[in-house]
């Protein structure tokens, strides 16, 4: 079922084809949603990875190595129409610290690598491999495409947050990247 992520990521809508006038103004982004995701132990998650641009011209970039999964804290389903509780669906920690079975220790996350280790335990090491690659490719290929429109100064950079969803096939799927992305800390481990 196609959805979409209202702004502030705390509502989904499924009935694109039924807008409502005046509902919402500005601009939006819409994307497909992914019906069958990942999950790890039952539930949905993403990934948090960084990567620094030093420069567009020539494209000079670095993938941090300690990315993290961030979990939801209820198990998946399928989402149906009317459900109003999006705990299994969306992973942001605003709304995820509000469940009863939040974890405050690790704050619902796992290690970028811990969830390759998951991949190659329960895929074969040749599909964690291969999780790398196309995370790798999918993020060189973002960069390329805003090259064009982006300042070049030799004496600045920009660090990305690269938001990222896995689906059962182990395919990553480009949620959002934002700029300059929040380093608050909401657990003891992400200090």
């Amino acid at each position: 079922m196609p959805m979409n992520v209202t702004p502030k990521g705390n509502k989904i809508n499924t009935h694109l084809d039924k807008p409502k006038p005046n509902l919402y103004t500005g601009t939006f982004i819409v994307s497909k949603y992914i019906n069958h995701p990942l999950l790890i132990a039952g539930r949905k998650f993403d990934l948090r990875l960084y990567v620094l641009v030093t420069s567009f011209n020539p494209l000079v970039a670095y993938l941090h190595e300690e990315g993290f999964a961030r979990f939801c804290a209820t198990v998946y389903q399928p989402h149906h129409y009317g459900d109003t509780d999006l705990s299994a669906h969306l992973t942001n920690v605003a709304l995820q610290k509000h469940k009863s079975n939040y974890n405050i220790q690790h704050g619902g996350k796992l290690s970028w690598a811990n969830v390759v280790l998951y991949v190659a335990s329960h895929y074969g090491d040749y599909v964690a491999t291969g999780l790398r690659q196309s995370v790798s490719f999918l993020i060189y290929h973002s960069l390329r495409a805003m090259e064009s429109v982006m300042h070049n100064d030799t004496h600045s950079f920009e660090l990305y947050g690269y938001d990222i969803l896995l689906d059962n096939r182990i395919q990553p799927h480009l949620i959002e990247v934002n700029a300059s992305p929040s380093f608050s800390t909401t657990t003891h481990a992400d200090r």
